[in-house]
């Protein structure tokens, strides 16, 4: 390939890449001309975007961050990932991506709303008021998702829900679809998750590219989970369904953009990626095999004006919709009955270990003096554990754990943000991550506190300076073989190594700097978002001028120039690495797509 590109040459190569079909030379010439070419630069930017909003696949456990940092840096090896936002592209061709970009760019207006439609910031408050007054609610759902099997290319659901705040949860989802043949499972789930337990019931899993063979003589597993702590985050009931609190209300990408009238109630029309939205899109998929869907899929939510209960919502990939979902039926019932949230002890049963008691709200040395206007709900203590005290109202609830010693463990350490407390304490902040709530660890002198809540950042934080102890934090973290130093951020002071990012995706902020010393030296940076990071894993910058070469790796790798150096990107671990200068870098950003984090390294000086 020539190193004197035409427009039309470069446009070819850049799709060919995005198929991984470009060697390492063609790549390097194709990246000087991206760099001197602001109109193919640009383009390149748009296919992107458009590539992008075509891939399909499901949030997956998130790698373990600590573990993977220190192993590599002590022994030299690539760190090992687990199987995250693996995509599946719906890309037939080239020829298809370029022509849909032109279609795409020629007739998509831009997305201005309308007067009459309520600001970003309006739509939040009026979300999280009525989740602390909601307290009866039950709905009926129809559903039709496209996109699961290629010889199923729709199915239909009827789903049913109830819930009883704070923590009364039942669904019923039921499988309406007519398969090839009865040998194809149907995908009925039942789910119950009540103060003391939760219990689920849905098809054994089989994968989807296996069927229907693999389904033969398969038939439905159960579990359940007995003496269930408060608010427990791995059995919790998936309440956004009813009010979209943690996918509306604490989301940082929330986009107005009309009204409409759904079954007869006015509506506003919002907008968020399925990354934003998915505690929402997931509520009624909680268990099952459903069609994947990737983070930067569009979704559009429609909220009732008045209740902010959400009476439909669809999400749409770039191609069309693949999956709808409609209230047929709302209401506020007087009250539910309590057999309704009876839960059958069926299948694998776990113990939760909590046993409820009576503590004693008043005691000051176990409760916060402020609880954001909450009520006491359910306390008592974890066997050979820690105490809990629990407050709510409506959907809106708070967790203080309190034990005399709750050690903070390494990946917290690493994750969180250090926050400074108004009693002039100071504690590790992590913001809710798809599965756990807002967090807060108070360590003090004789006492432990492990908050948890749904409240907004500065709620809790009010909570956290309320304690009635000084929290400290450890700046001097051993590991093996040295120490980890938790540095102020941007610090630059004893990193020469380091490069920082002068670019990031829109909200993320720099919440953690650490400095390696002894036998390897490291420098870690955290990014994340303040109140919801809804991927999970956040983004991780890694630098050390210990490690000279890049690890061997099996993985299905492409590279990319970055500078004058050329970087591996594995999609399988969301991982750019690269040599510079005799310095190792990489950018670990899971929910992110490479070009992303292809932006984040190039910006950094």
């Amino acid at each position: 390939m020539s190193s004197d590109l035409s427009h039309e040459k470069a446009r070819l190569e850049l799709s060919a890449r995005m198929d991984s079909e470009i060697d390492g030379s063609t790549a390097l010439t194709l990246d000087r001309h991206l760099e001197t070419c602001a109109e193919c630069s640009a383009y390149a930017e748009r296919l992107h975007d458009l590539r992008r909003s075509l891939r399909l696949q499901p949030f997956e456990t998130p790698p373990d961050i600590a573990g993977k940092v220190m192993a590599s840096l002590a022994d030299r090896k690539g760190p090992v990932g687990r199987d995250v936002f693996r995509f599946r592209l719906r890309i037939a061709s080239v020829a298809a991506a370029a022509t849909a970009l032109l279609l795409v760019a020629s007739v998509l207006p831009l997305d201005r709303a309308p007067s009459g439609t309520a600001k970003a910031s309006e739509i939040e408050r009026a979300v999280t008021s009525a989740a602390r007054s909601l307290t009866d609610y039950h709905a009926r759902y129809s559903i039709t998702e496209r996109g699961w099997h290629d010889n199923v290319p729709l199915r239909t659901f009827a789903a049913e829900v109830w819930y009883q705040a704070p923590e009364s949860f039942r669904l019923q989802v039921r499988d309406l679809t007519e398969y090839p043949s009865r040998v194809w499972p149907r995908n009925d789930v039942d789910l119950v998750s009540g103060p003391r337990a939760y219990w689920i019931r849905e098809p054994y899993a089989c994968p989807t590219e296996a069927l229907p063979e693999c389904a033969a003589g398969s038939g439905v597993e159960q579990r359940s989970v007995v003496h269930r702590q408060p608010f427990d985050g791995t059995s919790d009931a998936p309440t956004d369904i009813v009010v979209p609190l943690e996918s509306v209300a604490r989301s940082e990408g929330l986009q107005p953009i009309g009204t409409a009238t759904i079954d007869g109630r006015a509506a506003q029309r919002v907008r968020l990626t399925y990354r934003e939205a998915h505690p929402l899109v997931d509520a009624l998929q909680a268990g099952g095999s459903w069609a994947p869907i990737a983070p930067l899929d569009s979704v559009d939510i429609w909220l009732d004006s008045e209740t902010w209960f959400p009476l439909r919502f669809e999400v749409s990939d770039g191609t069309g919709t693949v999956l709808e979902v409609t209230a047929t039926s709302v209401e506020e019932p007087d009250s539910l009955s309590q057999a309704l949230f009876e839960t059958p002890h069926k299948g694998v049963v776990t113990d939760g270990g909590f046993v409820q008691r009576d503590v004693g709200y008043g005691y000051i040395d176990l409760h916060p003096r402020y609880v954001a206007g909450l009520k006491p709900f359910r306390s008592g203590v974890i066997k050979g554990g820690p105490t809990i005290l629990s407050y709510a109202s409506g959907m809106t609830w708070l967790k203080v754990m309190v034990g005399d010693s709750m050690p903070t463990d390494l990946a917290t350490q690493l994750e969180a943000e250090v926050v400074a407390l108004a009693n002039g304490g100071r504690a590790l902040y992590q913001p809710a991550d798809g599965e756990l709530e807002r967090r807060l660890d108070v360590d003090g002198a004789g006492l432990d506190f492990h908050l948890e809540s749904n409240l907004p950042r500065d709620e809790l934080l009010r909570v956290g300076s309320s304690l009635p102890l000084e929290g400290k934090v450890d700046d001097e973290i051993a590991v093996e073989g040295g120490t980890l130093r938790r540095l102020a951020a941007g610090t630059k002071t004893f990193i020469d190594f380091a490069k920082r990012p002068t670019y990031l995706p829109a909200g993320y902020r720099q919440t953690g700097s650490f400095l390696r010393t002894g036998r390897q030296r490291a420098s870690i940076e955290r990014f994340s978002l303040p109140e919801s990071d809804l991927g999970g894993a956040g983004i991780q910058i890694d630098q050390s001028p210990s490690l000279t070469a890049l690890p061997p790796s099996s993985e299905d790798l492409f590279g990319v120039r970055i500078g004058s150096a050329i970087a591996r990107w594995s999609e399988e671990r969301g991982q750019l690495e690269w040599i510079d200068g005799g310095v190792y870098r990489s950018i670990t950003a899971p929910s992110f797509d490479w070009w992303t984090v292809v932006k984040i390294a190039r910006s950094m000086r």
